[in-house]
């Protein structure tokens, strides 16, 4: 699933930053701590993955992660 323009979307960025701002509307921040929302972990994997993706031209998948 795509996140970006749902979840995020970009403000502005270049060679060196990006900046977002995340959509507090989006339905994940109703069902994850109700009152008190974070951003699941697993979102902003997926959302580093689209950013990347987007910078690089290429499409990317994720191999491991080691916590």
């Amino acid at each position: 699933m795509k996140l970006k323009n749902e979840m995020f979307t970009i403000i502005d960025g270049n060679d060196n930053h990006i900046r977002l701002v995340l959509h507090a509307e989006h339905p994940i921040y109703q069902a994850h701590f109700p009152g008190n929302p974070i951003t699941p972990g697993v979102c902003i994997v997926q959302m580093i993955g689209e950013l990347l993706e987007e910078r690089t031209g290429h499409r990317l998948a994720l191999g491991q992660i080691v916590n």
